[in-house]
């Protein structure tokens, strides 16, 4: 009987199951990948608003809507958000379709129900991660505070505006594109 050299020959590579490479990666393992990277570079591209408009403004000079929007934001009672380098700006977004607000607080993650009629605006319960960023947890407690307290928006010149009654508690900008 002969065999082929090429099957046992000492120099010969360890022979692989259907699901496997011969570098040992299984074909499981390329998919999951293969898929986490693309469902990474969707969201990317789904949150950031076109790079050819002017911030805060829409096609031909439109106003930003509230829904499917990134804001960033800029102030708190007032008071400019102090911009730590080693944390991101605080955001929001609020998806439509899933009646979600989702956001940043420059440290933790969040996100909850809310609903809007009209220049209404509330929000539910909002979940956060619990990570410890130095210098900017008490931005983050006064942020979901004032999401808590907000019951109305405006926006006007590309700037949101979220109040309590007539009190203004924050003012946000269309977030950059990454």
């Amino acid at each position: 009987m002969v065999r082929n050299s090429l099957e046992n020959g000492p120099s010969a590579k360890a022979r692989t199951g259907p699901w496997e490479r011969n570098d040992g990666m299984r074909l499981g393992d390329r998919w999951v990948r293969g898929l986490a990277a693309a469902g990474m570079m969707m969201i990317a591209s789904a949150c950031a608003p076109p790079a050819s408009l002017e911030p805060g403004m829409g096609p031909q000079g439109a106003q930003v809507p509230l829904e499917e929007t990134t804001w960033g934001l800029e102030e708190i009672a007032s008071e400019p958000v102090r911009q730590d380098i080693r944390w991101e700006r605080p955001t929001l977004r609020l998806v439509a379709a899933e009646g979600r607000a989702q956001g940043t607080t420059g440290c933790n993650s969040f996100g909850g129900g809310y609903q809007r009629i009209g220049d209404r605006l509330v929000f539910g319960e909002l979940v956060t991660t619990r990570r410890f960023c130095e210098g900017v947890m008490e931005t983050e407690q006064a942020y979901l505070q004032l999401l808590d307290a907000t019951d109305r928006y405006s926006i006007d010149d590309g700037r949101l505006t979220l109040y309590a009654g007539d009190r203004v508690l924050a003012r946000f900008r269309p977030a950059p594109s990454a």
